[in-house]
């Protein structure tokens, strides 16, 4: 299970961290929720220079952006070039779930490639 832990500053930019399993934190930039980088007990494990941008709010059907960002593994050394086009498809209204709530569900595409 995820949950926000706390507000962090990450390079000027506020970010939600969102503990992931016994020691892992995944961090979303505030403003757009766009990923920012993961860390495993307090070290980088990767990072998206710009953030990762997986939604353009508000969702809206037949919305669409392009991302484009470098993919930084510091443990690995390695980086690669991630370019993806994204459009939103479709919304459904989902019926009451076991915890009692109305919501909406989003579907979300992407196509694109790895250029390293």
């Amino acid at each position: 299970m995820w949950s926000v832990v706390r507000l962090e500053t990450v390079d000027g930019t506020e970010c939600y961290v969102v503990k992931s399993g016994e020691t892992g934190e995944v961090y979303f930039r505030r403003a757009d929720l766009a990923w920012t980088m993961d860390k495993v007990n307090g070290t980088i494990e990767s990072q998206a220079t710009p953030p990762d941008l997986r939604y353009v709010w508000p969702l809206e059907v037949r919305k669409r952006w392009d991302v484009s960002y470098i993919l930084n593994r510091p443990d690995d050394r390695t980086t690669a070039k991630r370019q993806r086009e994204c459009e939103v498809l479709a919304w459904i209204i989902h019926e009451r779930s076991l915890c009692q709530s109305d919501g909406l569900k989003w579907t979300v595409a992407a196509r694109g490639g790895v250029d390293e």
